[in-house]
């Protein structure tokens, strides 16, 4: 919808992407961040986003209904806009929600590390919380790379184990842009689902439920930058 019709999100205080959101065409991608540019916060329930880069085509249910995806420059006929991921192209996925896919799969515990943030308001979270069954199985990171999010803090970094035996870290971040537009990626697949399934610890599926009521809230009232800066750069 947001490809065909990217005036869709004029005006919109928040665009939420949730769960495991990986396959984006350029026109998608150009139209959220430029409805960020215009003072629009980006929510991100989810990782492994913008991942790959697709073409959308025309098929007999309408417009732009069939993805085609190659994952190789050489295999893709159409060389001007190939089917590879945002990364190898120049457009690194951290430009869009502040931070870049890491690995698969990930097993780790959820760690606060920013209790004060709006975000973690009435979850009775403080530094070192930890929560159960929230990573995984593929999750993100903050990397070394340009980030056009604008300044960005780290609310939650927790240690996980990708594959057998593989070291790593994975991240909850908030950005804030020029334009005063807040973006939130939480950096795990498995957050849409923590709140929901019962055979998640009851404290996790509380967490969790009350931090997304928090975001999503006080996106649906304007920029966030406004009413919460960053605490450090």
């Amino acid at each position: 919808d947001v490809a065909t019709n990217p005036g869709i999100l004029s005006g919109v205080a928040a665009y939420v992407s949730g769960g495991h959101d990986e396959y984006w065409s350029a026109q998608e991608r150009s139209a959220v961040i430029k409805a960020r540019s215009q003072g629009t916060n980006l929510i991100f329930f989810g990782a492994n986003v913008s991942y790959w880069r697709v073409r959308l085509s025309p098929s007999p249910l309408g417009e732009n209904r069939r993805m085609e995806i190659y994952k190789s420059s050489a295999e893709d006929p159409n060389k001007e806009e190939s089917t590879i991921r945002f990364r190898d192209a120049s457009y690194p996925e951290a430009d869009l929600t502040g931070q870049m896919y890491n690995c698969f799969p990930a097993q780790g515990v959820f760690t606060v590390t920013k209790p004060n943030s709006f975000i973690f308001k009435g979850t009775g979270a403080v530094e070192g919380s930890q929560y159960d069954r929230i990573l995984g199985p593929e999750v993100d990171r903050v990397a070394p790379v340009s980030s056009k999010t604008g300044p960005r803090e780290i609310l939650a970094s927790s240690s996980v184990i990708c594959g057998a035996d593989k070291k790593s870290t994975s991240h909850f971040v908030y950005a804030v842009s020029s334009t005063g537009a807040g973006t939130i990626s939480v950096g795990t697949m498995r957050w849409v689902t923590r709140g929901l399934t019962s055979s998640v610890p009851t404290r996790t599926r509380s967490f969790v439920s009350k931090v997304t009521t928090n975001i999503l809230l006080e996106a649906a009232q304007g920029p966030l930058g406004g009413r919460y800066p960053l605490t450090e750069g």
